[in-house]
């Protein structure tokens, strides 16, 4: 009897995870002072996540809610970007060279006197951090998020060359806050009394500049290739830590949410370039290797396969689709309406601390490797009033 309720009100929990995801998407789109652009592109692939996660779960139960896009974006492709790029590592390695390379044409031949580029006196790289030198994006990355994984895993003399266009990302931004617009109206009869805000009127952030081609050795181009796939995996953890932990003031699950995926796949991609270095002879770095084997993707703690399931999709229901939360446990005044508390026997709050206390660990073993040590000068200083 006590299974036969659960499974009745877990459809209720369901639908009130997800108005509380898109309700907290629709605040940060329409609050003032509006979001900057540099914090949107960065969270942009967990938006496109949600987004067609929704949908996906919602037509699943009859809803018939239909994905219209008008830009030249996959809204699957930019969501498979909060997956730390979802495809095999041979091929995020190619991605990765092939965006730097991208870069690098794009801003040798928008100089002055274009033969000066084998100098490496340009810049091809865009790290951005906050007021404490935390970095929290950088540009390739965010070129990376628009570009078709399809495309950009070829070679790169077998690609289309393109840049992105800033009308284009507006008209890819419209399709993700109207698909969010869609389910929110949907919902709209699901009321909730759970509080949530965000706010970025303090939102300060500073750009530094650098040239990828002056960390080429003689002897393997991937070593280049592997330190921009760790910066790519600090910025989207500095991100989450010190972007947006920062502008969400108030926490309703979405945060955690994007925690908790963030350290999913940096762990993954951390344990995919330790068995990668030790394959290759040619990068002979042993801080390089020590900083990847620090952190173990397979058995932590923190993880749980069908939690996990949870998180990256909606659903409150493990992979033989029984229901994943303990009745005695569900709670629908509860973040994850019991969740987190079915799995972990703890609370909310002390399992965010868990997750973001991984985060952390690994930005500071990133950081100290990488050793990226920023200027912040007024000349670059970017304020949100």
């Amino acid at each position: 009897m006590e299974n036969e309720l659960l499974q009745t009100v877990i459809p209720v929990a369901e639908m009130l995870i997800i108005k509380r995801d898109v309700d907290l998407l629709v605040k940060m789109a329409t609050t003032q002072p509006r979001i900057d652009p540099i914090f949107i592109n960065q969270i942009m692939p967990y938006m496109a996540m949600v987004g067609y996660e929704a949908v996906n779960f919602m037509n699943k139960i009859g809803a018939n809610i239909e994905i219209d896009q008008k830009s030249k974006f996959s809204m699957v492709d930019v969501r498979n970007k909060a997956k730390f790029f979802d495809l095999k590592f041979t091929q995020i390695m190619q991605c990765t060279s092939n965006v730097d390379e991208l870069q690098h044409r794009y801003f040798a031949e928008d100089m002055k006197y274009p033969k000066l580029a084998k100098w490496n006196i340009h810049d091809n790289l865009g790290i951005y951090f906050n007021s404490e030198k935390k970095v929290i994006g950088n540009t390739q990355y965010q070129v990376w998020i628009f570009q078709d994984n399809n495309t950009l895993k070829k070679p790169i003399d077998l690609m289309d060359r393109f840049m992105i266009q800033s009308r284009d990302a507006n008209e890819f931004g419209h399709d993700v806050g109207g698909l969010i617009g869609q389910v929110s109206g949907s919902l709209e009869a699901a009321k909730d009394f759970m509080l949530h805000d965000v706010d970025f009127r303090y939102f300060k952030y500073y750009a530094n500049d650098f040239n990828t081609n002056r960390c080429k050795t003689a002897e393997n181009e991937n070593y280049k290739t592997i330190r921009l796939l760790l910066l790519h995996i600090l910025s989207s953890v500095g991100f989450m830590l010190y972007g947006a932990k920062k502008c969400i003031v108030r926490e309703n699950g979405f945060l955690l949410r994007i925690e908790y995926i963030a350290l999913h796949y940096a762990l993954k991609r951390l344990s995919e370039i330790k068995k990668f270095l030790e394959r290759d002879d040619m990068i002979n770095d042993v801080k390089l290797l020590e900083c990847a084997s620090r952190f173990c993707f397979d058995g932590n703690s923190v993880l749980n396969a069908d939690f996990g399931k949870c998180m990256r999709h909606y659903g409150l229901r493990d992979k033989d689709e029984k229901p994943a939360v303990i009745s005695d446990k569900f709670d629908l005044a509860l973040p994850f309406c019991g969740l987190i508390e079915s799995y972990y026997d703890t609370t909310y709050s002390e399992y965010q601390i868990l997750v973001e206390s991984e985060l952390e660990k690994i930005y500071t073993s990133l950081h100290e490797y990488l050793q990226i040590e920023a200027m912040l000068s007024p000349s670059s200083d970017v304020l949100i009033k």
